[in-house]
């Protein structure tokens, strides 16, 4: 099919404009960047960083590759992507806070507090995606695991883990965590009923094991809990200290 010239010349124009724009438009990092360089810190409302409309990927309408998670992987993002490689997969997040014990935080998701699926960065690099709340509760692994399932299942399908109770990491420290290379996914349990020692799952993460280490410089105070942060951790009310998710 042949174009006639001035359609041509058009679309070369158009695409001309269009890169041009790019170039010129600071990625989604540098405009964080900017706005802590202006003196904003803590939770930022800013629309050109965060949609508060936008609820992320949906995790329980299909099931997870649970090879991919333990490696790294979630809903198109993979751990080392940069903010606007994520923001390119997931949009921008409901709420951002310039710091949250490993770095920069993004929330995606329904939940209480912020939402169930948390985004922790280092500078410019994805370093943690955890899974909480309802959504845990309601995600299904392609390994016959799914957030219904207890600890006991959990090493039953996946053996002996490699560390327990991983008190070390900054968010997210799990019951049983497990090694792929450089790669840690860590798992918690709550308790359904005593009576019948029946357990779902609280949250899964998966994190750059080295570099999610809570980053202590220029960190808000608050309580020192190693589960999900606290509001007060997070620039929010002091009376909220030592809550979890």
């Amino acid at each position: 099919m042949q174009i006639r010239r001035p359609h041509f010349l058009w679309l070369t124009l158009a695409a001309v404009v269009a890169l041009a724009a790019s170039a010129a438009e600071p990625d989604y990092h540098q405009r964080f960047s900017e706005t802590l360089s202006n003196g904003q810190t803590g939770f930022i409302h800013g629309t050109d960083l965060v949609d508060t409309n936008n609820w992320g990927p949906s995790l329980t309408n299909a099931t997870i590759a649970f090879a991919k998670f333990r490696d790294g992987e979630l809903g198109g993002i993979r751990l080392g992507m940069t903010m606007a490689e994520v923001v390119a997969a997931w949009g921008k997040p409901r709420s951002l806070c310039s710091h949250c014990r490993i770095g920069p935080r993004f929330w995606y998701g329904d939940g209480p507090f912020f939402g169930d699926l948390s985004l922790s960065f280092k500078g410019d690099r994805l370093v943690l995606i955890g899974i909480c709340g309802g959504t845990a509760k309601h995600v299904t692994f392609d390994n016959g695991l799914s957030g219904h399932a207890g600890r006991s299942e959990y090493e039953k399908i996946l053996g002996e883990p490699s560390l327990r109770d991983t008190v070390d990491l900054g968010l997210f420290n799990g019951e049983i965590a497990y090694r792929s290379g450089a790669v840690l996914a860590t798992f918690t349990f709550k308790r359904v009923s005593a009576a019948t020692n029946t357990e779902h799952l609280g949250w899964a993460a998966v994190c750059l094991e080295a570099e999610a280490q809570r980053d202590r410089s220029g960190e808000p105070g608050g309580a020192a809990s190693g589960n999900q942060p606290s509001l007060s951790e997070t620039n929010s009310t002091p009376s909220a200290a030592g809550s979890r998710r």
